[in-house]
């Protein structure tokens, strides 16, 4: 394991209490994803993602929310049309500057090469910062329904609550993006030193 808790605590995160208010939640976000997740469907990288969690016992239409990085600006990005989080479901979507929806068609130009296919992902219009930003999801009038605000991230460490839903935010060496997030919750993302073999 790379990764090990040190300390029991809040992390000093600067979460919206909007969370305990209304039922979708962001749940889970990576801003460093250098190898741990790839989008393989649509443009083939790997990207910052968000995780979108549905605490509702009944699916939630979040067609026509916001979703941004700067809460001075919150219809920076609007999710698509038919856009349904199933009850106790997530909703996975990458931060990753493309400003693309669902349902559009391409032709693949790399490996394979030439290639029609159609997108599976929504994809907003800005990235995260790994060196520390806000994220904030907005309804279709444009109150605020959740926010965080977070410090500097880890490569291929997610960020996320931890029962989904609740309070509590903790780091992840192994990320769940779009299940739950069932892995161990570590409260620091210190890297141990790489192990070393040696022949006796």
């Amino acid at each position: 394991m790379r990764f090990s808790i040190t300390l029991i605590l809040l992390l000093g995160i600067k979460g919206s209490l909007y969370a305990q208010d209304t039922a979708i939640v962001i749940n889970e976000f990576m801003a460093a994803n250098v190898s741990t997740y790839a989008d393989i469907v649509d443009f083939g990288d790997y990207s910052d993602w968000i995780e979108l969690y549905n605490d509702e016992d009944t699916p939630v239409d979040i067609s026509g929310f916001y979703f941004t990085d700067d809460l001075s600006d919150p219809t920076k990005w609007q999710i698509p049309p038919n856009t349904v989080i199933a009850a106790k479901g997530f909703y996975l979507l990458w931060a990753d500057d493309f400003d693309d929806v669902p349902g559009q068609e391409y032709t693949r130009t790399w490996w394979p090469g030439n290639v029609e296919y159609t997108t599976q992902w929504a994809h907003t219009n800005f990235k995260l910062a790994q060196a520390g930003e806000e994220i904030g999801l907005f309804n279709t009038v444009g109150d605020l329904i959740d926010s965080i605000s977070y410090d500097a991230q880890s490569e291929d460490v997610s960020f996320g609550r931890s029962p989904d839903g609740g309070d509590l935010w903790f780091f992840y060496g192994e990320p769940t993006p779009n299940r739950a997030n069932s892995t161990e919750a570590l409260s620091n993302s210190i890297a141990a030193k790489e192990v070393v073999f040696s022949e006796l």
